[in-house]
């Protein structure tokens, strides 16, 4: 227990073994001219001229859960700028939009395909990119996120490949979606998503084998939080990180969202933790704060008492860690409905949600080169 909250710490084999990511890696480069297609750097995804907020906000959550896959130095950027309707690609964006087949570029897909990506590339290196939806043949919010995931798969440089002998991805053809189905990667698509950004070189051939890996494991170390578990009910709010093979991704979970309203004056405040790991699988754990000024929607988040243990060790009595950087992360942040983010304060990114009646309880996790970490709060 830190200050109340139940914390936590695992470590078992639930990865991506290297011989099956070679196996996708090796298929997905044949699909692609016999090398790994990949950007030399983050493309910003753009919106076209048109798009309605429904398809800005579908299109961003489709690409925080690529950006969840990617390494923290490698995040696709999201501008809602509207770029030209046209099929000319801009460079260094992907351009994304929502319209019927007949709109589209004529080489893009036949007549049954309900998306499509199209590319321009140099030596194995892409410099733009298009992905269009027919949001009349695609209903329903999840399969709409669904499709975007598996065209801007398409755009950052995967191919197809064969379901029958790499069944685990969402770039199976014909409309097959696997697991994208309940709005998350598979496990396999996240392993390939970290191994091309940060393993190999963009136009790499796809004859590579292990060495060209580094060190791979299928074992992963988790390390989680639990704030307001009450049994038989849905209030509690989940939080923390995974790391596996040097990348780290943080997480949080919750039910029922709630929107922060707008007051004339007063603030709303809430305590609780922050648990995280650094890029060596060292735990971090701390103290979180937040207060909002109900005025301006506007406020501050700190992360204080910050310490860490050895790697892949769980996170030990309060105190018996040593102080993780200064021992203190402080931002400002802004409300937006039910959601809220950085504005402001020192490096990293910060994305929460509030939940519960009146806001009870928020969860949220902060990315950075040095730390992912996942939190959650209680109202005070």
């Amino acid at each position: 227990m830190h200050d109340g909250v139940e914390v936590g710490h695992v470590r078992f084999r639930d990865g991506v073994s290297a011989a099956e990511l070679l196996r996708y890696l090796r298929a997905d480069a044949r699909d692609t001219g016999g090398v790994v297609e990949r950007w030399s750097s983050p493309p910003t995804v753009r919106m076209v001229a048109g798009s309605t907020a429904q398809d800005g906000a579908d299109t961003f959550q489709a690409v925080r859960l690529i950006n969840s896959a990617l390494p923290a130095n490698w995040q696709l950027h999201f501008d809602d700028t509207p770029t030209a309707r046209t099929a000319t690609l801009d460079p260094g964006v992907i351009k994304v939009g929502f319209a019927p087949r007949e709109q589209w570029p004529t080489s893009c897909g036949g007549p049954r395909t309900i998306g499509c990506a199209w590319t321009q590339r140099v030596s194995g290196r892409l410099t733009g990119a298009g992905v269009a939806v027919d949001d009349a043949r695609v209903t329903g919010e999840r399969r709409r996120i669904a499709v975007l995931l598996h065209e801007l798969l398409h755009a950052l440089g995967r191919g197809h490949v064969d379901p029958n002998a790499i069944p685990n991805t969402i770039m199976h053809p014909s409309g097959d979606l696997g697991e994208s189905e309940h709005l998350i990667l598979s496990g396999l698509d996240v392993a390939a998503l970290y191994a091309v950004h940060d393993r190999l070189q963009p136009g790499e051939s796809g004859d590579f084998d292990m060495n060209d890996l580094g060190p791979w494991s299928d074992v992963s170390t988790h390390v989680f939080g639990r704030i307001g578990y009450i049994p038989g009910r849905y209030e509690a709010v989940m939080f923390g990180a995974v790391w596996q093979n040097g990348n780290v991704r943080p997480w949080a979970l919750a039910f029922n969202p709630s929107v922060l309203s707008q007051r004339p004056s007063g603030r709303a405040s809430w305590a609780g933790r922050l648990l995280g790991l650094t890029p060596r699988a060292e735990t971090v754990a701390g103290a979180a704060d937040m207060t909002v000024q109900l005025a301006t929607l506007h406020g501050t988040i700190d992360f204080t008492g910050l310490e860490r243990w050895a790697a892949h060790a769980g996170p030990g009595t309060l105190g018996t860690g040593t102080q993780w950087g200064d021992g203190d992360l402080n931002y400002r942040i802004a409300v937006q409905g039910a959601v809220f983010h950085d504005i402001g304060g020192d490096a990293g990114k910060i994305t929460g949600i509030f939940y519960g009646s009146n806001q009870q309880r928020i969860g949220g996790t902060l990315r950075r080169t040095d730390l992912a970490a996942g939190f959650g709060a209680q109202r005070q």
